[in-house]
């Protein structure tokens, strides 16, 4: 009994390694099946039979790898817009040609997502670096490519949605870069390919965690606040995060709100942001302290630029400093911005008589450079348009990020 269950369960684990296309599994269940066997007489398996197997899963192994590492080389090369050196260039060009060929179609799962994202990201890479005298006419643009080669990857994902389903942060990566440049290059029919093969609540969860999220994103960092407003609420962003909150990881679902927070705060509309930068500042400040932190204070802002605190002006700062005191939370830079945003409770009008010009200067010099404190430029920017009494979005349009 005990060795069929063995057997049994050794099926199970190759029919699922196989279809996450995870060789390295695959070798090491195999290994456990020829162990098995030896105590069998009358099943063990051909020794030549077994060394066949190894061969293939070794070269299924090694294929992935060296995909996955041309990907990761690539991705990293157009991040920091380095120039690519003549061998990595010389080994796309053959992986190019492998493709042409139809060779890429042969390789496993993994290796064809790895070998279609080098190709996508070294095409951005062309792009980027392109000149003008080099493009043919009527040929196929380099960004075209890589669009196209972005697609294949999403095909692939879509045609293997158990792998998909395992892979979910990889699945949410690859879609977010692909959306991405579908905005990037104006193309918006594109998204209607991500909907293909996938059933509604999946497609939803595509739409909500990736596209819309996204789109917002794109609009929001072109300054396009009115736009990125029309589509959240065009869109019924709202109702379909609600729907669909339970299956987007915690960080995603945080970026989400705290991007139509955003959006609402540069039109000046302290109403609906507040709504958002609540649900964002009581989440878990462990998954992106960076963002949580501003958050609690943009809530304070924008409940008293809603009058909440009328006849008590300055209420919510000295809370929120215990509160932050108490959790080791509150740094000199932090101190410093919640004194400003106190200042500016106490003296709504005649601010150009107190020394919030200074403060925003030393505030704005102990910010730069300085990663962590990045989303505290929204705090900034309130700061400057209380002091100027101008609107959110004039001083966004001015100000320099870091």
């Amino acid at each position: 009994n005990l060795f069929s269950e063995c057997q049994s369960l050794i099926t199970k684990g190759l029919e699922i390694t196989r279809v996450l296309d995870n060789p390295s599994y695959e070798l090491e269940l195999y290994l456990w099946k020829a162990r098995l066997n030896a105590w069998q007489i009358s099943s063990v398996i051909e020794y030549n039979e077994w060394l066949l197997i190894q061969d293939d899963l070794l070269a299924r192994q090694r294929a992935i790898v060296e995909c996955e590492v041309l990907a990761r080389e690539m991705k990293n090369l157009n991040r920091r817009t380095a120039p690519i050196s003549v061998a990595l260039k010389d080994h796309l060009e053959q992986l190019y040609a492998d493709f042409e060929a139809g060779d890429i179609e042969k390789l496993s799962l993994r290796a064809k997502i790895g070998a279609y994202s080098a190709l996508a990201e070294y095409y951005i890479y062309m792009h980027k670096h392109k000149n003008a005298e080099d493009q043919i006419q009527g040929e196929t643009t380099s960004e075209e490519k890589a669009l196209q080669f972005r697609e294949n990857v999403i095909r692939l994902f879509s045609e293997n949605k158990q792998y998909a389903d395992e892979e979910q942060l990889r699945f949410t990566a690859e879609l977010d870069v692909y959306v991405n440049q579908c905005l990037v290059m104006n193309r918006p029919v594109q998204f209607i390919n991500l909907e293909s093969g996938w059933d509604k609540e999946n497609s939803e969860l595509i739409m909500y965690r990736n596209v819309a999220y996204q789109t917002m994103q794109y609009h929001l960092l072109n300054n396009e606040f009115l736009k990125a407003k029309l589509f959240f609420e065009r869109e019924n962003i709202a109702a379909g995060l609600e729907k669909h909150q339970h299956r987007i990881v915690e960080n995603r679902l945080l970026a989400i709100r705290f991007t139509i927070g955003q959006i609402y705060y540069a039109l000046d509309d302290f109403d609906h942001a507040s709504d958002w930068f609540v649900k964002v500042a009581y989440m878990n400040s462990e998954v992106r302290p960076d963002v949580v932190l501003p958050c609690k204070v943009l809530e304070a802002i924008c409940l008293w630029e809603r009058k909440v605190y009328e006849h008590t002006q300055t209420r919510p700062i000295p809370k929120l400093r215990r509160n932050l005191k108490r959790a080791g939370m509150l740094d000199a830079f932090v101190k410093d911005i919640l004194d400003a945003v106190e200042l500016v409770f106490r003296h709504s009008t005649g601010l150009k008589k107190t020394n919030l010009a200074e403060r925003l200067e030393k505030l704005e010099n102990d910010r730069d450079g300085n990663k962590p404190r990045t989303y505290y430029y929204l705090i900034i920017v309130w700061l400057r348009a209380r002091l100027h009494r101008t609107s959110i979005n004039k001083e966004i349009l001015k100000f320099e990020p870091s």
